[in-house]
């Protein structure tokens, strides 16, 4: 978020007529830009450390720095000795710019496949990665094509605009994503949340053994007012213990995992034909729904499709047998 603050000011300063207040300065500036560098490998390790268990720096990461190290070395030879050093009359600058979208590129590649590799996980954590991902690639595009486009065209003066607009959409999404994510809680408690946990393997499968008797012999979930801390009751489990258990084991919050239990007896007496007269929401409560608005957003979230054409499925399936 820094170097794209950065990033942003240093564009303007270089649009036109602005950057005549900053001539004695493009020098700082051309250097600062190569900040720039830094943002493909900031964004894959920001993805690595979030995705990854246990994730720790070694050695050989420092080696995804070498090309921001080699790039600096190589301006502060042939860029600081120049004398009235103009960057957009500088004639190397497309091909450095090139190359770091080139550079950039690989990176979103190895940052799509690190996220496909850890899609099975289907959290809030993963899908607010790779929106923040599209978002780069999108935006990556945008500001190649309208480069090489000005460019090819010699229509230097409207490339600092061009990467001003591409900082400050990349500063303001990603700020977006942050706030949409920090209203969602459970995707911060899907991040880090039981890195120091105590609890053992075994000791996780006899809750979750205990968990799923209970919610098969007893069926809790049919109390519509069923708080984790009448599970932690019921099972005689801590409550933080119980939590990860069902966060990690099932990979669902509290309420995703009672609502599957509850979507499932939905299915199963909706799925008896001498139950299809009944009303939905009837089930609904039956099976510890509480309001028609949290049992529809709950059945699309759970199979794709409506209640209503679940059942429209079933009649459908008991027309043609």
């Amino acid at each position: 978020m820094l170097i794209l603050a950065l990033l942003i000011f240093t564009a303007y300063a270089v649009t036109d007529p602005v950057s005549l207040f900053f001539v004695p300065y493009h020098k700082i500036i051309f250097f600062v830009n190569l900040l720039a560098y830094l943002i493909g490998p900031l964004l894959y390790f920001y993805l690595k450390v979030t995705l990854t268990d246990n994730f720790r720096f070694q050695k050989k990461d420092i080696l995804h720095i070498v090309p921001f190290m080699v790039m600096m070395i190589l301006s502060i030879i042939f860029i600081l000795p120049q004398s009235n050093f103009i960057i957009w009359k500088y004639k190397p600058r497309i091909f450095n710019t090139s190359f770091l979208l080139s550079f950039n590129l690989v990176y979103f590649i190895v940052a799509m496949r690190l996220l496909k590799k850890n899609n099975s996980k289907k959290n809030m954590a993963t899908k607010v990665m790779w929106l923040l991902l599209v978002s780069f690639i999108v935006l990556w595009l945008i500001k190649l094509i309208f480069l090489v486009i000005l460019n090819f065209f010699r229509i230097y003066k409207y490339c600092p605009h061009m990467t001003s607009l591409y900082s400050i959409c990349a500063f303001f999404f990603i700020n977006s994503i942050a706030f949409f994510a920090s209203r969602k809680s459970e995707f911060y408690n899907q991040l880090k949340r039981y890195e120091i946990s105590s609890l053992q393997k075994s000791e996780m499968d006899s809750y979750k053994s205990k968990l799923i008797n209970l919610m098969e012999k007893n069926k809790p979930y049919l109390n519509q007012s069923l708080s984790l801390s009448d599970l932690v009751n019921q099972l005689a489990i801590p409550h933080r213990e119980l939590s990860q258990v069902i966060n990690e084991t099932f990979n669902k919050n509290f309420y995703d995992f009672i609502n599957s239990y509850r979507i499932g007896d939905f299915k199963q007496i909706l799925d008896n034909g001498s139950n299809n007269k009944r009303i939905i929401l009837e089930i609904a409560y039956k099976v510890g729904f509480n309001s028609k608005s949290a049992f529809n957003r709950a059945f699309k979230k759970h199979t794709g499709i409506t209640p209503k054409e679940y059942k429209k499925s079933i009649h459908r399936a008991i027309r043609s047998n």
